[in-house]
């Protein structure tokens, strides 16, 4: 039991946050098997399992890109491999695999989290973890020799390495942790490291370390990084602030840092106040993408040679919502949200108006968790990739005068999905607000209020809800089934404002946001109580969590997967103090309201009939410790008197989804779906495939 300003805070199972005890392992596994026994007993959960695989099957997708001096990087993955692999391209055309983590398999799968290739692409640094764990190890691949380098480093994890030339660049890299410090320390005091390839790591220099350099004012919870571009004549000092998008950004002539790498006199160019979530590097400029007085995000240039001039507006605020921004050749691109559609535009460095660039296809532009475009050194064009809820992902390439083309380097899908329908509606709520939903489901599907449906959310940090391609959810759409996913107050689709609306004490609209689109999905016959179930991931446990405790009778089911539930205990795990900025903390009474909004697990009453839940835990994930989701399980056992299963699905090779493997993924999507068949009490092999399906 804990007291907060006078109030008082049960938590039985306080426990479980030893997950290595004897006690909590012993309870852990005993779930993990219960778990298990039960799905694979659901009669549906083979017949799920088979069709998923089939859906699955042949499908190509590129994870990761970069492109240096024509020669293509790629993490990509083909038809049933577990996980991504490097492959080189050149600029004939030629491909090589350089490195297959599939072709080494042990006990513990390995997969490539990120990829930076040198500005020549002669070397390319990749970061290999274990069993999703992100906790990796950085390795140099030598690719005209076609074997690796000796160097290997530890401790990292973000993807902050930047090349000074072929044989130099810095990284970010994690403290040692000491046998007494805290695993909360995790975070703290990392430091940006120059490394000349072919020497020992215990050679590198700290160029960005705390305490090092007077001229830049770097906290404990900051990830500093060095940007460098053979471009520019200027290096970028950039400092991340834990989850909070909003940069520190520094400025200081090539010259003189390479002079003195740690000891440069930094001048700063932007602070959290000026509202900069992503910077790009020109020749002689560094473009600044801010929501200070814009609140769908501008474009700023700053001229890095001059101290005095004031920044200038290239591109302003229009009703599109900025996401990335990307410099190729004389042009400045942006990548932007337009009611949810991808859009890019490109705007001339010197100023000018900007140029819409026609896309083949209706979706988003990026990479998995990285919208932007791909842009070699000096090339006026760029690659980006294109993908939508049933479009699947493709590659294309933009050069001026010649306009978009297909690169034709990813299979063509042999599925038809035209049957399936996706539309993008607001649906008012209470307050006035109007919440953006996205519905797909199949197109002669009737609105009985009968329909099994599935919706998610997500809605913290200003990101948007991811918008991907599943051809396995034609599974569930097959047999009548739709998704929806509420696109909250929180999350980034209607800019900064729809953000800061679903943030710290203003944090309950998430979740009102989300019974919203429930109510409404009943209230307009597609669905009904019995027949709907919630889905929250990550953060996404905020809206789920909350509207499971808040609302247990909307609900026939809830699926939790790797959630955040416990928010008031989120800070004493290694991923939480960074989310301080998002969530709050204890520490002071109105980070401890904003806590409270957002924490299940506190709200869980006994006696209360809630409805069937499925839990996921991967036992290596780094941002949503493992007893989160246990002890939300162990809650809702005890307290339920409506007799629905409540499973905690436990994968022991599995972290927060990074590099989980395409089998895992499958296996789990098997099992969501027979859980919701069985809540809703409905029999298997009804599918029925529209004319398309």
């Amino acid at each position: 039991m804990d007291h907060h300003f006078g109030v008082r805070v049960e938590d039985p199972y306080r426990w479980m946050e030893d997950w290595t005890s004897e006690e909590a392992r012993h309870w852990l596994d005993a779930q993990a098997s219960h778990a298990r026994r039960f799905l694979d007993a659901l009669p549906a959960r083979q017949e799920f399992l088979k069709r998923v695989q089939e859906l699955n099957a042949g499908r190509t997708v590129i994870t990761a890109m970069q492109v240096r001096a024509g020669r293509v990087f790629s993490l990509r993955q083909d038809a049933d491999e577990p996980v991504p692999k490097l492959v080189f391209r050149t600029p004939a055309g030629d491909e090589t695999v350089l490195v297959d983590p599939n072709s080494d398999p042990g006990p513990i799968q390995r997969s490539i989290d990120w990829i930076s290739p040198s500005p020549l692409g002669r070397l390319v640094v990749y970061l290999l973890s274990e069993g999703g764990s992100e906790d990796g190890v950085l390795r140099i691949f030598d690719v005209e020799a076609g074997t690796h380098l000796p160097d290997e480093i530890d401790r990292v994890q973000f993807d902050l390495v930047s090349w000074l030339d072929d044989g130099t660049f810095i990284y970010n890299r994690l403290r040692e942790l000491g046998p007494f410090d805290p695993p909360t320390e995790r975070y703290r005091d990392s430091a940006a490291w120059l490394h000349v390839v072919g020497r020992p790591a215990g050679a590198d220099v700290a160029v960005l370390a705390k305490g090092t350099n007077p001229n830049v004012e770097l906290l404990a919870t900051h990830l500093p990084a060095v940007r460098l571009d053979p471009r520019c004549d200027w290096a970028l000092a950039i400092l991340v602030n834990g989850v909070e998008a909003e940069l520190t950004v520094y400025g200081c002539p090539k010259v003189e840092f390479l002079a003195a790498p740690g000891r440069c006199r930094w001048r700063r160019l932007a602070e959290t106040a000026d509202g900069v979530t992503a910077v790009a590097l020109g020749r002689f400029d560094v473009f600044l993408l801010t929501h200070r007085g814009a609140p769908l995000y501008r474009v700023l240039r700053a001229p890095l040679g001059d101290p005095t001039a004031e920044p200038v507006e290239l591109v302003p605020e229009s009703r599109r919502v900025i996401e990335a921004i990307d410099v190729a050749g004389d042009h400045l691109v942006t990548t932007d949200l337009d009611a949810g559609v991808g859009t890019l535009r490109r705007t001339p460095i010197g100023g000018g108006p900007a140029e819409d660039i026609a896309l083949a296809a209706e979706g988003v532009v990026g990479l998995p968790g990285k919208p932007g475009v791909v842009s070699d050194l000096d090339d006026h064009g760029f690659f980006f990739a294109l993908e939508g809820w049933t479009q699947p992902q493709a590659l294309y390439r933009f050069s001026p005068g010649a306009g978009v083309s297909s690169t034709g380097w990813l299979p063509p899908s042999s599925l038809d999905l035209s049957g399936i329908e996706t539309r993008r509606l607001f649906v008012a709520g209470p307050d006035g607000a109007h919440v953006p939903l996205t519905l797909i489901h199949r197109r002669d599907l009737e609105r009985t209020g009968d329909n099994p449906t599935l919706l998610g959310a997500y809605g913290s940090y200003g990101m948007s809800f991811p918008v991907r391609y599943s051809p396995q959810l034609l599974a569930w759409y097959e047999r009548g089934g739709i998704v929806a996913i509420a696109h909250v107050r929180g999350g980034g689709e209607l800019g900064r404002p729809w953000y800061e609306a679903g943030k710290l004490l203003d944090k309950q609209h998430t979740i009102d946001d989300f019974v919203t689109c429930a109510e409404w999905l009943i209230a307009e016959d597609y669905t009904r109580p019995d027949r709907l179930a919630g889905e929250g991931v990550s953060a996404g446990g905020v809206p789920a969590g909350g509207a499971l405790v808040a609302r247990p009778d909307l609900w026939a089911a809830m699926i939790l997967r790797v959630a955040l539930l416990n928010a008031l205990r989120v800070e004493f795990s290694p991923g939480g103090p960074p989310n301080i900025p998002e969530f709050g903390t204890v520490a002071t009474e109105e980070g401890f309201r904003a806590l409270r909004i957002v924490d299940a697990y506190d709200k869980v009453e006994d006696g209360v009939a809630y409805p069937a839940a499925l839990l996921t835990a991967g036992l290596n994930d780094p941002r949503v410790a493992v007893w989160q989701p246990a002890k939300m399980a162990a809650r809702l056992q005890a307290a339920t008197s409506s007799g629905r299963p409540v499973l905690l699905r436990v994968d022991y090779g599995a972290g927060h989804g990074i590099g989980s493997t395409r089998q895992q993924l499958e296996a789990e999507l098997a099992d969501k779906l027979a859980f919701l068949q069985h809540a809703f009490g409905l029999p298997t092999g009804t599918s029925t495939p529209g004319p398309n399906a």
